[in-house]
C-alpha cells in the first residue's frame, strides 16, 4: 500500500460572475494496480505552481493522511 498525493483542479464562479481555477489535493491509496481515492481537500491554492510544490513535498516526505488537516491549516495561515 502506498499513499499518493495529487493535484485536483476545480472551477468556481467569482463574485463578479467570472470563472476562476482553484487547486486542491486528492489523497489516494495505491495497492498493486488498484488506486482508491481516500479524500479530497478543495479550494486551497490559487496558484498551480504552489499546489504542485506542496504535493511534491508531501509525496517526498510520505506525509501521513492523518496529518493533512493540520498541514493545510498551516499552509492557509501563511
Amino acid at each position: 500500500m502506498k499513499i499518493i498525493y495529487t493535484i485536483r483542479k476545480d472551477k468556481i464562479k467569482t463574485e463578479d460572475n467570472k470563472t476562476a481555477t482553484i487547486y486542491g489535493i486528492d489523497v489516494k491509496e495505491k495497492f498493486f494496480i488498484k488506486t482508491t481515492l481516500l479524500r479530497s481537500v478543495h479550494n486551497i491554492f490559487v496558484s498551480k505552481k504552489t499546489a504542485v510544490k506542496y504535493i511534491k513535498l508531501f509525496n517526498k516526505e510520505k506525509l501521513s493522511p492523518i496529518h493533512l488537516d493540520c498541514v493545510v491549516e498551516d499552509i492557509l495561515a501563511l
